[in-house]
């Protein structure tokens, strides 16, 4: 693939020089077609988003440890002089009872029950988790123990090899609950990631590595508290303040949204949870910013795959993440961020790969739709499907090299974006894929790319 996006390109200044022109890209793309047995269709009425460059870079990249400086620049900027303090080993009477309240309101209906399990709904596990707390309770002191942690990247003593480091502890900032953690190498060698997060949570630390804000359903038109006057503008400017502090380069905003804290957040802290708008305006508001790498104005697209899937075959293979980098900033400043598995630039293979004309990749995406969705045509539980393709979008994704996970390539591809519904043996329909990545085609050598696996 790298040999042939390196074949010698005329540079006469009288060719086209945009990439559109380039690669001869229409504006959008419209046609229908069906699987072989026809009980898949598969409409595109479809934007294409392409970024304004004359050329695309290829990029080797490899897995990033933090260094002391960088953990110093980020504790100085999200701690100040503030004490960090290892992770209390026991919750106060205060945060004991602040979880009962939860628990109770569960238990005579005034909140919907949602406890660990494979239930989260059972009424008896609820019932033991009250009295487990209760227990607690009658041994809790007023006030934890508190133990000055170490600021300094040090090897846990559990770690398994060798480059592991780790900071970790919590501390109070402006009466409010404070998570500060740096990783590398643990517990796993691939897991390295950065983590800041200012909430009032009842155990004052993070659950999924984020702080506990949440996703807004009707994040197009949502009805914003005039009680909430920070803007977009103003808290972008304060995220970009935040990266050029830290020194992060070569990123871009990718994506800005609405995102809010229920008032009880430990009775909500659930992966996937979104409200709407309407049924938040009571709820703390900030704004979700984004970033993305971006090399020769062509930024890495990001799509809900982080990388950590595995092949049957590589069981035993530990996956390499995809780079992730998002703040979350309220009226107060930056209060949530996490960076996990960032990368670090080896050379620039080339400066300006040769493509493939965009006929070529309409070809392959007439194939290879239908086949990555064949399965659909050989269930019996499927009477029709339709998959939708509303964007077409050209970007950079990182692909991992053979025989390595930790090393790779950032390569341009097109990625084809919709949903998926299906109708059932009993008539009903499902949106079995919401708005996502459904196709990515490497724009080099028409192959497609497993977003999942990395390559």
């Amino acid at each position: 693939m790298v040999s042939a996006a390196m074949e010698a390109e005329d540079t006469n200044d009288a060719l086209p020089h945009t990439l559109a022109e380039k690669l001869n890209v229409p504006s959008s793309l419209k046609e229908t077609f069906a699987s072989q047995n026809g009980k898949t269709e598969f409409m595109i009425d479809a934007s294409i988003i392409l970024p304004p460059s004359d050329s695309v870079p290829i990029i080797r990249v490899r897995k990033h440890l933090f260094t002391q400086k960088e953990a110093d620049l980020m504790m100085g900027l999200f701690l100040g002089d503030d004490p960090l303090y290892t992770i209390p080993n026991s919750m106060t009477k205060e945060q004991i009872e602040e979880k009962l309240i939860d628990y109770y309101g569960m238990r005579d209906g005034s909140i919907p029950i949602n406890v660990d399990g494979e239930d989260r709904s059972s009424v008896e596990r609820l019932n033991e988790i009250i009295a487990s707390y209760e227990k607690a309770l009658l041994a809790a002191t007023d006030t934890p123990v508190l133990v000055l942690a170490s600021k300094k990247l040090e090897t846990p003593k559990d770690a398994d090899n060798s480059s592991a480091q780790r900071i970790e502890g919590v501390t109070r900032q402006d009466d409010t609950d404070v998570y500060f953690s740096i990783t590398n190498s643990y517990p796993l060698p691939n897991i390295v990631r950065a983590v800041y997060v200012k909430a009032k949570t009842v155990e004052g630390t993070t659950v999924n590595d984020s702080a506990p804000y949440y996703e807004l359903s009707d994040q197009q038109s949502p009805k914003v508290p005039t009680s909430f006057t920070l803007t977009e503008d103003d808290a972008l400017s304060a995220s970009d303040r935040a990266l050029e502090t830290l020194g992060i380069k070569d990123m871009v905003c990718s994506r800005v949204s609405f995102v809010v804290m229920p008032d009880s957040a430990s009775g909500w802290m659930w992966p996937g949870t979104t409200f709407r708008s309407e049924n938040a305006k009571d709820f703390k508001w900030a704004y979700k910013i984004q970033y993305t790498r971006s090399y020769g104005g062509v930024p890495i697209t990001i799509t809900k795959d982080d990388g950590t899937g595995v092949a049957d075959e590589e069981q035993y293979v530990e996956p390499w993440e995809y780079e992730r980098l998002e703040l979350i900033v309220d009226e107060t400043g930056v209060i949530s961020f996490l960076y996990k598995s960032p990368y670090e630039v080896v050379e620039s293979v080339t400066e300006n790969a040769k493509l493939l004309p965009f006929q070529d990749i309409q070809s392959v995406l007439s194939t290879m739709l239908p086949a990555n969705y064949a399965w659909m045509d050989e269930s019996g539980d499927i009477v029709s499907a339709v998959v939708n393709i509303s964007e077409i979008q050209f970007g950079l994704a990182r692909i991992t090299e053979p025989n390595t996970r930790d090393q790779g390539l950032l390569v341009p591809v097109w990625d084809f974006w919709g949903s998926v519904s299906i109708t059932n043996d009993k008539g009903d329909v499902h949106l079995f894929t919401k708005y996502d990545a459904l196709l990515t085609i490497n724009a080099i050598d028409g192959s497609t790319i497993n977003r999942s696996l990395g390559y």
